[in-house]
């Protein structure tokens, strides 16, 4: 079919569609409005709506679910909705598996079977292994609609911490799961609110980030003010107040632990893009310094500044500090002039769209469309470009040094498994998983 057929074919259906909605006339539920305002400079500015924000309130509900009459009423009677809804699934319907990691000697992942309302986590010994269930959200609630939006394994393997949402709201509880005995812990920290799980490595612990108060209280109305960075130990113990940012109350926080324990990572900003970096020395990773203090790599928040991990005393950093489409930089550990970095991937006519750390760090460059993954020696001398067929698009990684390996995601139409490729390997095939 030519373009301008399929322009008209469209167009007729469109046509088709719109008939039912003239004819119908459908009368919209009025929105319940106030009578409050505002005075901003003098100026009074009226919030009509406001009630809405209280999602509990009965007019609040009662126009909800006035709404849903409405719009279900209608889409219930849509001749082509069955066939819609047949095709959609059919398209949906193919297993999908997120990036794995490597913790404890295993490797862990999320898999959909297809039409899964959850994905369920996994373990296996080895990449040709048998995998094995360690987590099926699908089960937390009768509709699946309880989701788990962050997991983390603690490096002896023996401990996971997971979140659950319901319904999809931003607060989440954190729980704790004994992978012995396959029981969750009574300890949960509850109303947590963007936030990471970090482990220390000797496993007795993990930093997580929590609005100040929310322990105590939280709803989805409070203004979200005074984020901070916390530890917390395993067994009761009290937590830590680990970083908060006094000077700014709106900032996010945030932390994660390096690959070798010996590092904490602390990162915030008051917007969605940049952001300042800490880096705190823990010292002896079987016996973490918890007291000890971030010190300040990146003071000012006029560029994205994302650490990709610790070698020795360099310190890789993603950012578009004065290269707009990105570099990888590395930073001595005890320096925050920004004038003594050294560039190990110089900015490019192509963005670096995705980046990883390990023992050569990698930045995926985006030419025409097309990931390639290239890759620059500590030293700084010429990156390398690894084997790239066209047409495959490579999302996130997972690089574990110690087993001279890297996982990523492949994807090509609608195929999407994760892969694991060797390091020392350049080329293809690599190893679906």
């Amino acid at each position: 079919m030519q373009p301008s057929s399929r322009r008209i074919a469209l167009t007729c259906a469109l046509l088709v569609l719109a008939i039912p909605i003239a004819s119908q006339q459908p009368q919209y539920p009025p929105a319940p409005k106030g009578t409050m305002a505002d005075n901003y400079f003098g100026r009074s500015v009226p919030d009509l709506y406001r009630t809405l924000e209280d999602p509990d309130a009965p007019a609040t509900t009662a126009w909800v679910e006035a709404e849903n009459r409405l719009t279900f009423g209608y889409l219930d009677h849509l001749p082509q909705r069955e066939a819609i809804r047949k095709r959609l699934t059919a398209v949906w319907d193919y297993p999908k598996v997120q990036v794995p990691i490597r913790e404890a000697g295993q490797i862990w992942f999320r898999k959909n079977s297809g039409l899964q309302k959850q994905f369920v986590l996994y373990r296996k010994d080895s990449l040709a292994a048998a995998p094995v269930s360690v987590l099926d959200p699908n089960t937390l609630s009768p509709d699946g609609s309880t989701a788990v939006a962050q997991w983390s394994v603690s490096p002896d393997g023996r401990t996971l911490a997971y979140t659950t949402a319901v319904g999809g709201s931003d607060l989440l509880d954190i729980h704790l799961r004994n992978l012995v005995t396959k029981q969750d812990l009574p300890e949960v920290l509850p109303r947590v609110k963007f936030s990471d799980i970090s482990w220390t490595r000797d496993s007795k612990g993990f930093y997580y980030s929590r609005f100040r108060g929310s322990a105590e209280r939280a709803n989805l109305k409070d203004a979200n003010t005074h984020h901070q960075l916390w530890y917390h130990p395993l067994g009761g113990a009290p937590e830590r107040l680990v970083f908060e940012r006094p000077d700014d109350s709106t900032a996010w926080v945030g932390g994660s632990v390096s690959d070798d324990g010996r590092w904490l990572l602390v990162y915030s900003g008051s917007g969605t893009t940049n952001n300042r970096l800490w880096i705190t020395n823990l010292e002896d990773p079987r016996r973490p310094n918890l007291a000890a203090t971030p010190a300040a790599v990146v003071t000012a928040e006029d560029a994205f500044n994302y650490p990709l991990g610790v070698v020795g005393n360099s310190l890789f950093i993603y950012s578009n500090w004065q290269a707009p489409r990105g570099r990888v930089v590395a930073a001595t550990v005890g320096d925050s002039a920004r004038a003594h970095w050294r560039t190990i991937i110089a900015e490019r006519p192509d963005v670096i769209k995705r980046r990883a750390a390990g023992r050569r760090p990698t930045g995926h460059h985006l030419p025409s469309g097309r990931a390639e993954p290239r890759q620059a020696l500590r030293s700084g001398r010429h990156p390398t470009t690894g084997g790239s067929a066209a047409g495959r698009r490579h999302g996130r990684q997972s690089e574990w040094p110690q087993w001279r390996q890297r996982l990523f995601l492949h994807l090509q139409f609608l195929s999407t498994p994760g892969y694991g490729l060797p390091l020392r390997s350049a080329g293809w095939p690599a190893r679906a998983v």
